[in-house]
């Protein structure tokens, strides 16, 4: 009865709408991309995407428009429920932590750095030759080579009271600290290098398309977070558009249309998220290694204070 009464609804109708020929004029166009291009050219094809997409947008935002003015809209469900509540902070927890690995790691701005763990050096007198060198300690002597290693100790001494350490106080022996960028772009540029070059991480491991269902699952988080048909609608396009549009994508690209997708990399990963780690084509424990623990902690903290204001 609820659902029969929400799509009588014009805003949700309207809204609905919307979402729905955004996807049948996605499949339709790109599905058709060579074909058009070629009989219309380049520039024409994308002014005719880009035109749809936004009628599609318009309608969307026409229905949010009129179900904010008649400021009523159908009870779909008790958004209030112990159940409910639960299943929509697992859905969106899942899309902000999954948006949160794809941005650079977070770290602090400053880094501990430890002793240089520099290989002790023993000076060598070189039989009557005069000549006077270094090896470092661990290598096989020299014939005849008397080995002193008191001389070297001073520096040491010197190098940790430089460095802070000593029993005058320091945070520690040897120890200081080093300012650094508070995000690891580093890490972004090798991980994007590993992708480039055929590489599965990351957030691959789990979905070949994780900005699509990151936004897909918070979407259907917050529609979950709603009693209200329009909003719960809007809220629930976007895991609607992943399913469809992601698989349509990976047919595509099978097929050399608008993008390659390798017989490796298919069988290596999954469309749906965790269904290769669920069967064994990715192993967990290199998501664990992979998985930026900060950043998520970040959105966990993020959906909490959404959460408290809901």
């Amino acid at each position: 009865m609820a659902l029969r009464e929400a799509l009588g609804n014009r805003s949700v109708r309207w809204i609905t709408a919307g979402w729905t020929f955004f996807v049948a004029e996605n499949v339709v166009l790109s599905e058709n991309r060579s074909f058009l291009i070629d009989r219309f050219g380049d520039d024409a094809y994308h002014i005719a995407y880009s035109c749809l997409s936004t009628g599609a947008c318009l309608s969307i935002a026409l229905g949010c428009r009129k179900a904010y003015v008649s400021g009523s809209s159908p009870r779909i469900w008790n958004a209030g429920a112990p159940a409910t509540r639960v299943l929509s902070t697992t859905l969106l927890s899942l899309g902000l932590v999954g948006f949160s690995q794809m941005v650079p790691k977070v770290q602090l701005p400053v880094q501990l750095v430890s002793p240089a763990a520099a290989t002790p050096t023993a000076t060598i007198a070189a039989g009557n030759t005069g000549l006077v060198g270094t090896l470092p300690a661990n290598s096989p002597s020299l014939p005849h080579a008397p080995v002193n290693t008191a001389a070297e100790a001073p520096n040491h001494s010197a190098h940790g009271a430089a460095n802070g350490g000593g029993s005058g106080g320091g945070f520690g022996k040897g120890f200081s600290f080093k300012p650094r960028c508070p995000m690891d772009f580093a890490r972004s540029r090798s991980e994007q290098a590993s992708r480039t070059a055929g590489d599965v991480v990351g957030l691959d491991r789990v979905t070949r398309h994780p900005s699509f269902y990151s936004l897909g699952l918070a979407g259907a988080g917050a529609a979950l977070a709603t009693s209200s048909a329009a909003s719960a609608a809007f809220w629930a396009g976007p895991l609607c558009v992943s399913l469809v549009l992601t698989h349509h994508q990976d047919s595509r690209f099978r097929r050399g249309l608008g993008g390659t997708l390798s017989p490796a990399q298919d069988a290596a990963t999954s469309n749906l998220p965790f269904v290769a780690l669920l069967t064994g084509r990715q192993s967990w424990s290199k998501v664990y290694e992979e998985f930026k623990g900060t950043n998520a902690l970040l959105a966990c903290l993020l959906v909490a204070l959404i959460k408290r204001r809901a």
